[in-house]
């Protein structure tokens, strides 16, 4: 049995139809019952997500992979620290068209590309995504720049979230647009440009054609996962693949 972790997301009837589609037995895990009561007929089970509440519910359901839809990081740490070596484990993440960007699900890899670019990186992304990237450098995001609508003053708040410097926060009066985006690129001398899943994508990949820069698309969570897939059917075949050769054991 393979288990879906969800706090209610439009992930479960993708990942479902997956599961179906191959033949594989699953339940859904939610943390919350507005969530449960949208999903439907299928084997379905509430809790709070905890540690320890997802340690016996493996154990007595004996699931064998754990597929993660979950919003919230701190249910996917719990899951993580259960699963261990024993299960097979994935982040899904909700990316089912990268729309022509390079895809990077881990901030370390990412800080890696960033390094070989040899130049800055011009980021659209949800702040959790960019202090995490930052964290990953290690000089502190210098090379990273965010920009940020101009709304009369200054969001000093919001910019202290993306744990960079505060002057590579740059406001623009447009952040969305091909021509925006190519003179965002120019402005910062951006040698690629980084977006995550909360923003759109085909304007950025455009104006990385037109400044012939690479565009790469991350997801929006702020944390590193072990196992991660970008669309519900790479999600149902990592585990399916790991669970070939696993010697996984029950709890």
């Amino acid at each position: 049995m393979i288990m879906i972790l969800s706090d209610g997301s439009s992930a479960v009837p993708r990942l479902k139809s997956q599961l179906e589609l191959r033949g594989e037995r699953y339940t859904v895990y939610f943390t919350n019952f507005a969530a449960a009561g949208k999903f439907g007929r299928g084997s379905v089970t509430v809790g709070h997500g905890s540690a320890a509440q997802l340690k016996s519910f493996i154990g007595k359901n004996r699931i064998r992979a754990v597929i993660d839809a979950a919003a919230s990081t701190d249910i996917s740490a719990a899951a993580i620290a259960v699963c261990g070596d024993a299960i097979p484990y994935v982040k899904y993440m909700e990316i089912e068209d990268s729309g022509g960007a390079k895809l990077c699900l881990s901030y370390k890899q990412l800080a890696e590309m960033l390094r070989r670019c040899g130049g800055n990186a011009l980021m659209f992304a949800a702040a959790a995504a960019v202090s995490a990237l930052s964290a990953e450098t290690g000089d502190g995001g210098e090379k990273i720049f965010v920009p940020q609508l101009r709304f009369g003053t200054f969001d000093t708040d919001t910019a202290l979230k993306y744990s960079i410097p505060l002057r590579n926060v740059i406001e623009a009066d447009g952040v969305d647009g091909v021509d925006a985006v190519s003179a965002l690129v120019e402005r910062v001398g951006a040698k690629m440009i980084i977006c995550d899943n909360t923003v759109s994508v085909s304007d950025k990949v455009d104006a990385g054609r037109k400044r012939d820069i690479s565009v790469v698309i991350t997801h929006s969570f702020g944390m590193e996962y072990p196992h991660t897939a970008a669309t519900a059917a790479d999600a149902v075949i990592s585990v399916r693949t790991r669970l070939t050769g696993s010697k996984a054991k029950n709890f």
